[in-house]
């Protein structure tokens, strides 16, 4: 029988919570807090005197905050692209390429943000870790939940909600450390530090089944029920299985004709 991990049933859905979730949404919280510890460092307003707002006054305090503000929330800016592109994106490529594609973009904007020698580089990196980012965190959750029972989902939510605090509690005691430091080191390594979240997703991720509904709509039917079979822990000719197929036809034969004005339709 098909497995996956080397895994099947309960043993491949706490893989797939742990390998990939967890890293994924650890990174969530992490990216998020790092960039708020770094902006009094020395070594930081020595590098980006642009974004320098404790020892200047006036008008040029007031254009440093501004900019400084601009520069930290380019990131969001960038998760939101990167969301909005998984409508397409994600349906052409798939839930695990997907994850894998996010992950390597963020590891291109860490690569950036942590060597920036200028205030160019750093607006690139924030805004390409960004839109790696949101492509990664819009995907694994809904890759998480076709691939688990309805009666699962809850906790997986509950989980990755732990995971974000866990990664915003790395994020505040990394700062706190690299505080104690002197040198570019004290920004350099905590925003080079997301790259291992990302990278042990690029690893991870391969060995993991595809979205069964994602599989069933490109019409890999028989794909779907290998790894739905490897999900529920049963024969591929299960009443189970075929249960769980005609489940997600169905889903796909109310919902395919959706499109992305149906969101602010309420599907009128």
């Amino acid at each position: 029988m098909t497995k996956f991990f080397g895994l099947r049933g309960q043993a491949l859905h706490r893989a797939m919570i742990w390998a990939v979730i967890m890293p994924a949404y650890i990174l969530f919280g992490y990216n998020i807090a790092v960039a708020g510890g770094l902006l009094s460092l020395p070594a930081w307003i020595k590098t980006f005197p642009e974004l320098n707002t404790l020892t200047v006054i006036g008008t040029q305090k007031t254009n440093n905050s501004r900019l400084q503000g601009t520069v930290v929330a380019l990131y969001t800016l960038g998760c939101f692209f990167g969301a909005l592109s998984c409508i397409e994106i994600g349906d052409t490529l798939g839930r695990k390429r997907t994850i894998m594609l996010g992950a390597a973009i963020n590891i291109i904007g860490a690569i950036l943000q942590s060597s920036s020698y200028s205030l160019g580089q750093l607006i690139v990196g924030r805004l390409v870790s960004g839109l790696g980012f949101g492509a990664l965190t819009a995907t694994a959750p809904n890759w998480q939940s076709e691939c688990s029972k309805a009666h699962h989902r809850g906790l997986v939510v509950l989980l990755e909600g732990l995971f974000i605090s866990a990664g915003l509690a790395m994020a505040a005691w990394v700062n706190f450390g690299m505080s104690h430091l002197s040198g570019a080191v004290t920004w350099r390594f905590p925003l080079a530090l997301s790259m291992a979240w990302s990278i042990v997703v690029l690893i991870t991720t391969p060995h993991m089944p595809e979205s069964p509904r994602w599989l069933v709509k490109k019409g890999r039917t028989n794909e779907a029920r290998e790894v739905v079979s490897a999900l529920d822990d049963k024969p591929i000719d299960s009443a189970q299985v075929q249960a769980d197929i005609a489940e997600i036809e169905e889903g796909l034969a109310i919902t395919g004709n959706g499109s992305f004005r149906d969101i602010f339709l309420h599907g009128r």
